[in-house]
């Protein structure tokens, strides 16, 4: 057995056939492959190396025709250096550069696979002249190192992909140029869409964005979560693009992990996440942390101008997060008509909120009111505070002063507990009479406060 033949069974990770395979073969090796290729019907290949990939003749086997193979999987290790390989029909192979950390290519011709429903490539970078039959493509470059194909090539390639219905791209793009006038499509059969990459592309991307699938993530990956200076006002071509599907509702969600912090705006059935993953993990009241937070709900809130939302639904606000972070993000929701603020324990993060629905000014009225089709506002969770109401007070005023009156206010807060021997200060008592006054004096129709009873037993 030469040195790479001790490869060939550890590399083939499944493999289903149609007909089985006879019950006298026990292990299935690139020899069996080859053997039965016209039965295959499941097929995945590694990981493995790039030399692994050639000395194992694997593409030996890939010319092959595979009638039956439905769902194909390749991962490979991307090499340090590459090789000139060998002219097969799928072939691994680098672009022409010079850079030795360049993806190696992947060229397919899927008329040998006419049954292929499913393909999943990993460490390389894909080259095929159409997906038409695909449902489901899969392409991850995990180590962020350079493609060997343009945003342009790429996307005309995934412009064939007529009947896909599930796809993933993993920082596989390329480099979006703001100047190139090609736009991105999904393709229209496309159901789920999850797209890693910089937030540079992704901001492009949605700028030449008209339609998204019914169920999209968009997770924004490397450090530089910032908003680069030259996409800062989107949409870049001074027009919303026309969502062909309304979205209904968007949630803001801010979740502290332990590698750092996850914001995520989900609109309806579609959802855009803004990963931070931040290396070490920072303390939760670490300034890099807060820094950090602020410019990833920035980056977050420009998504919003590409859906417009009626109902925007804020959950687990935090306190760190700044007041003119809170004013671009409302700037950016003009047609919300319901507001939902979902947060457990004290209201300073609350207070931040209603503070950026206003423009509190002792000169004349700084901006445009913001939201200015909000009607119905809901708070829950938050713990009852005499600041809370107050805030909320200002702002129902302010806004009824200035075009913008609410109609509805509905607070389920959970009691105060002081400190010493002082009894708990239920909402619904101690605020009777400022809800009566906010009606009174015609800032807001109805005015409903309940108290949070399970949330103070927590």
């Amino acid at each position: 057995m030469t040195s790479y033949d001790s490869t060939k069974v550890a590399i083939v990770q499944h493999a289903v056939f149609c007909p089985p395979l006879p019950p006298t073969i026990q292990t299935i090796d690139l020899a069996v492959l080859q053997q039965y290729a016209a039965t295959v019907t499941v097929l995945e290949l590694g990981p493995m190396s790039y030399q692994t990939f050639l000395a194992a003749d694997v593409p030996l086997l890939l010319v092959r025709a595979m009638p039956q193979l439905t769902d194909f999987k390749l991962v490979l290790i991307p090499p340090n250096t590459l090789s000139i390989p060998t002219d097969f029909e799928l072939v691994l192979k680098p672009p022409n550069t010079a850079s030795s950390t360049v993806l190696p290519q992947v060229r397919l011709r899927l008329e040998r696979i006419p049954a292929l429903q499913s393909l999943h490539i990993q460490g390389a970078s894909l080259v095929c002249d159409s997906f038409t039959r695909l449902k489901r493509l899969e392409l991850h470059n995990t180590t962020q190192a350079p493609l060997g194909h343009t945003c342009a090539e790429f996307l005309a390639m995934l412009s064939t992909g007529k009947a896909l219905e599930h796809l993933v791209l993993e920082n596989y793009m390329g480099i979006m140029d703001a100047e190139d006038p090609t736009g991105f499509h999904f393709p229209l059969m496309c159901k789920t869409a999850l797209v890693k990459d910089s937030a540079r592309n992704l901001f492009r991307l949605l700028a030449h964005l008209s339609e998204v699938p019914d169920d999209m993530r968009m997770v924004v990956i490397r450090s530089t979560i910032r908003v680069p200076e030259d996409l800062d006002p989107l949409p870049l071509k001074g027009l919303y693009p026309p969502m062909q599907k309304s979205v209904h509702c968007a949630t803001f969600k801010s979740l502290v992990r332990d590698d750092g912090i996850e914001l995520v705006c989900a609109g309806s059935k579609h959802i855009i996440s803004i990963e931070d993953s931040t290396t070490p993990p920072m303390p939760l009241l670490d300034p890099a942390r807060t820094t950090v937070h602020n410019a990833a709900l920035n980056v977050l809130s420009h998504f919003l101008v590409f859906m417009p939302v009626s109902t925007l639904e804020i959950s687990d606000p935090m306190d760190i997060t700044e007041n003119k972070t809170w004013f671009k993000l409302l700037e950016r929701a003009p047609n919300v008509s319901e507001l939902i603020v979902t947060k457990r324990g004290p209201s300073k993060a609350v207070c931040k909120i209603f503070t950026a629905l206003a423009s509190f000014s002792s000169q004349a009225v700084e901006t445009a009111v913001r939201c200015p089709h909000l009607k119905d506002v809901k708070v829950r969770g938050t713990v009852y505070s005499r600041a809370l109401v107050d805030t909320i007070g200002q702002t129902a005023k302010w806004r009824a002063e200035h075009g913008g009156p609410f109609r509805s206010l509905e607070l389920l807060l959970a009691p105060r507990v002081p400190s010493g021997p002082r009894p708990c200060e239920f909402a619904s008592i101690v605020a009777r009479r400022w809800a009566k006054k906010l009606t009174g004096n015609g800032y807001v129709d109805r005015v409903r406060i309940t108290d949070d009873v399970e949330e103070s037993r927590e």
